[in-house]
């Protein structure tokens, strides 16, 4: 006798269930945990389980590198950020438009001589092609949150090398301030060249502490220590307080698969609202006081 036998049939929860876990993997493994390699082709436990891993070993290289100052699930939310902005197409790789688009709406930083300058940084590359990594990206604004001022100063000091010297003259001081002073420029062009050199002596004058004609990083590390407002002395490459702060706030209280779902669209949101206006000036004379000893 042949014993019937019966088949499980699933019913529409359990479907919509199965299909949302479906659904929730596949997410977290091309936003989260996107091979560097190329496409996904085989989405399976393993291949999740191996880039996921990939995924926390850049969250515990970022975290050492900061010396543990900026908390752990923090580091882990900005990299999954940074993932999100990642185009599908170029993997792990942000281009020009995209970091200009991050810095000037979530950071306010629409300078351009600046923004083109910290591109060039933070990709780590000497000449063209400059091409800026999603690690790079996330370093960057882990960058911004970090306390450490010393760290700071040594990106704004290469940023402010605009020849890649390696040390600041009298002529990459001019370059990085002439542009940032065109709205103060005067129907006499002896008179904006003067201005420009004033500005460019003072500057000089106070941070050559050896008296040789150029600036070296120790140099300006020194006065940033004494002054923090010289990190903004050229023009602003790092975001005020207010817009770290505002940043930091966008992550409050989610999990990590919720920074993801936020996120998703992060890259049409940002190409498609429209931009603030990049400009080269300050809103004003200058952005301090400088004064001589």
């Amino acid at each position: 006798m042949i014993k019937s036998v019966s088949f499980h049939t699933p019913g529409k929860d359990e479907k919509d269930g199965k299909s949302a876990l479906r659904r929730k993997r596949s997410d977290l493994v091309r936003h989260l945990s996107r091979k560097s390699t190329g496409h996904i082709k085989h989405r399976g436990f393993s291949t999740f389980k191996s880039m996921r891993e990939g995924f926390q070993d850049n969250v515990t290289v970022l975290y050492k590198q900061f010396n543990e100052d900026v908390p752990l699930e923090l580091v882990e939310k900005v990299v999954a950020y940074c993932r999100c902005v990642c185009p599908e197409e170029i993997d792990s790789i942000i281009e020009q438009n995209m970091f200009d688009a991050i810095m000037s709406k979530r950071f306010n930083l629409t300078k351009r001589i600046m923004l083109d300058q910290m591109f060039k940084v933070a990709s780590k590359r000497t000449r063209p092609p400059f091409l800026l990594k999603m690690d790079n990206l996330a370093e960057l604004i882990l960058l911004f949150l970090c306390p450490d001022i010393q760290q700071k100063a040594e990106f704004v000091f290469h940023v402010y090398d605009i020849n890649n010297r390696g040390s600041l003259t009298k002529p990459d001081l001019r370059s990085v301030l002439a542009p940032m002073l065109v709205d103060i420029k005067t129907d006499d062009l002896d008179d904006d060249e003067d201005l420009v050199g004033n500005f460019v002596d003072l500057v000089a004058t106070r941070m050559d502490v050896n008296h040789d004609s150029v600036i070296e990083l120790n140099e300006f590390q020194e006065m940033v220590e004494k002054d923090s407002m010289w990190l903004q002395f050229l023009g602003p490459c790092l975001p005020s307080d207010a817009d770290t702060k505002s940043f930091r706030e966008l992550f409050e209280g989610l999990t990590l698969f919720e920074v993801q779902a936020k996120f998703r669209s992060e890259s049409r949101y940002l190409l498609q609202t429209p931009e603030p206006k990049l400009s080269g000036t300050f809103n004003g004379l200058y952005p301090f006081r400088l004064e001589l000893p």
